[in-house]
């Protein structure tokens, strides 16, 4: 080739580059790529389509109908991308970047599954469907779910702490005095007929039920010693 000819070739990208810089997109759409331009003059879209082939069609606006040209190839459309990656803005690079690992992880073989395994030959399963087509399974991965369903079907029963058994409250008696901004209440207990006070003064003005028992058995505790 001529160097006329590879300066009318560098200068034809140059100006693909500008236009696909001001006005294309790039795409990863399911298992393919896709570049496309907008413009309101289809002429220039033409020009682009005799270079690289593509579709061109109208797509309905509010104020006045755009012509996109659009290439849906995959591999086309990553050879026309990395042709120009080097003469495009850095934003566009990096949509280049995104779309193209993108596809490229959607239809290049995986080297682990979707938890982190690695396809081994041992660690792989391999089934044909009715339709005949073949898909594969990790076996650790298949494990992890038979040992997860068995959990599911044998639960294992919860600790439950045993019930406390309901203790019968004898006859009590408070009384509440406050000392500055702080109310205190004391508790009287009244055991065959006669009355004891049940430890040292809540701070509050009720007794909790815990407090309660608590008390309560510690009062029966020192009269059981104190019996002969």
């Amino acid at each position: 080739m001529a160097l006329s000819e590879w300066a009318k070739m560098y200068g034809t990208l140059q100006w693909i580059a500008g236009f696909f810089d001001g006005e294309g997109t790039i795409g990863a759409y399911g298992k393919g790529l896709t570049i496309s331009i907008s413009q309101k003059d289809r002429e220039l879209l033409d020009r682009l389509q005799a270079l690289f082939g593509g579709s061109i069609y109208l797509r309905k606006h509010k104020r006045f109908p755009i012509w996109v040209w659009q290439i849906h190839q995959a591999r086309n459309v990553a050879g026309l991308a990395m042709t120009l990656y080097p003469l495009l803005s850095q934003k566009r690079q990096s949509e280049i970047h995104k779309a193209l690992m993108i596809w490229k992880g959607r239809t290049w073989p995986m080297l682990t599954c979707k938890h982190g395994h690695p396809w081994t030959p041992d660690s792989t399963y391999h089934y044909t469907l009715k339709d005949g087509s073949k898909i594969r399974k990790c076996r650790l991965c298949h494990i992890a779910n038979e040992k997860r369903r068995w959990r599911a079907a044998h639960p294992v029963p919860r600790y439950r702490k045993p019930l406390e058994e309901p203790m019968i409250y004898p006859p009590l008696r408070f009384q509440r005095r406050r000392y500055g901004y702080i109310n205190y209440t004391w508790a009287y207990a009244t055991i065959d007929g006669q009355e004891y006070q049940l430890g040292d003064p809540y701070k509050g003005l009720h007794w909790s039920k815990r407090a309660l028992r608590e008390a309560l058995t510690a009062l029966y505790a020192q009269l059981a010693t104190a019996l002969p």
